[in-house]
Formats: structure tokens, C-alpha cells, sequence
């Protein structure tokens, strides 16, 4: 088969691919539309909850669905991830406005806002992204590349920790600059969620877990009930 023919078998391909995503949207949709959960439909359609929740509302704007009713489905998303902090992680949060965790590690592309787990309760301060860098060190250097680039968020964070020296000079790390505590970009709740346990030294979160909007808008007060909203 020569170049040209392989080109075209190509194109061809990716023609039919197109087609069958199409397909598979608009019976997503339609199955929402039937009452189908999102739950069942990312299970069997294997894509993110994000991506099952972003076709519903589209399939559901063909038929005029407003826009009070569409953010009720978009805050459906489980977009909100819980991290398992410790005594670090939400402490360098209040002090830095910031997430700090190993370089490169995976978090769904669709999450948009932190929360943090800690002391068998999840922190009331679910703050959303602003930027983030990949494995970037803690000197100067890197505070002044990202002041270049506009990045004044992670320029701000860097520069803060460098000036405590809470973190050493030459690990790479990935850092999360994340609206502050008492900003409007913050969802804060009334109290913490606090965690039901199933036995002895159960822990809610063990590295991360995925959350709604929705859920945490309905003012959980253990973490049995936040599971229970986001069914």
C-alpha cells in the first residue's frame, strides 16, 4: 500500500471514529433524557463523569433547558478531588494559598477545585484552581520565569514558600495555586464535613476522592451524608 493510500486509510478512519463519537453523544443523550443516571451512563460509555455530564447538558439545551437548569447538571460533575492532606497539605494551604504534592501526579483533567481531608474531617474550604505548574523547583529562578509568563499566582506561591523555606530548593514538585480561604473563587461550607467511620481508623480519603459541587451545596455534615448526595 503506498503513502497515499495509507493517508486516505487514515482519513477514512478517523471520518467512521467521528461518526461513532457522534453516535455515542447523541444516545448518551438520550438515554439521560430517559432517566438514565450518570452514574450508569460513565460506567458504560467509560468516559470521564465530566464528559457524561457536559453531553446531557448539551443534548439538554437542543431542548431549551435554562440556565439555572443546566448548572444544576454541571454541578452534578464529580470535579471537586479530596486529598488525603495531613497535617502538611491544608496547613501549606491557609499559608500559601496553594496544593503541593509530588511531581506529576494524576488528577482528573476536569477537576476544578481542591478540598483537603485531615484530622478525620473534611476542611470547609473547597477552593478552585487558578493555575498550576508540573515539576517545577522551588528557587528563584522558577518564581521569576513564571512572573514572565503572567503566572503571577505560582510566582506568588514559590516566592512564599522560598521565603519560610518550606520546601527544599532542588525537589521538583507540582504546585496548585488555589483561591484563598476568604475569596469568592472559595465554596466554603458552615462547619466541616465530619468523618463517619465504619470501624477503627477507617479513613475517608486514603490518597484522593472525587466530589460534586452539588453535593457539598447541600451542606454535608458527615462524610456518610456527602456519599449519600452525590449517589
Amino acid at each position: 500500500m503506498s503513502t497515499s493510500d495509507l493517508v486516505e486509510a487514515v482519513r477514512a478512519a478517523a471520518d467512521a471514529r467521528a461518526a461513532l463519537d457522534e453516535n455515542l453523544r447523541r444516545l448518551i443523550g438520550a438515554a439521560g433524557n430517559a432517566g438514565a443516571s450518570n452514574v450508569d451512563l460513565v460506567e458504560a460509555s467509560g468516559l470521564s463523569r465530566s464528559a457524561v455530564a457536559e453531553i446531557t447538558v448539551a443534548h439538554l439545551k437542543g431542548r431549551g433547558l435554562n440556565s439555572p437548569e443546566i448548572e444544576v447538571v454541571m454541578r452534578s460533575a464529580k470535579t471537586v478531588v479530596i486529598v488525603a492532606a495531613g497535617w502538611v497539605g491544608y496547613r501549606e494551604y491557609r499559608a500559601f494559598s496553594a496544593y503541593i504534592c509530588q511531581a506529576n501526579r494524576h488528577f482528573d483533567p476536569n477537576t476544578d477545585r481542591f478540598g483537603f481531608y485531615s484530622d478525620r474531617e473534611v476542611k470547609p474550604e473547597f477552593p478552585k484552581i487558578l493555575d498550576v505548574a508540573h515539576a517545577v523547583a522551588f528557587n528563584v529562578e522558577t518564581a521569576t520565569q513564571l512572573r514572565s509568563e503572567g503566572r503571577d499566582a505560582l510566582a506568588d506561591v514559590i516566592e512564599k514558600v522560598i521565603e519560610v523555606a518550606a520546601r527544599d530548593t532542588t525537589t521538583p514538585h507540582d504546585v496548585y495555586a488555589l483561591a484563598a480561604p476568604d475569596a469568592p473563587d472559595t465554596l466554603r461550607l458552615a462547619d466541616p464535613i465530619k468523618h463517619a467511620t465504619n470501624g477503627p481508623g477507617t479513613g475517608f480519603v486514603q490518597k484522593q476522592r472525587y466530589v460534586s459541587e452539588r453535593a457539598l451545596g447541600e451542606n454535608p455534615k458527615t462524610t456518610r451524608e456527602l456519599l449519600g448526595l452525590d449517589r
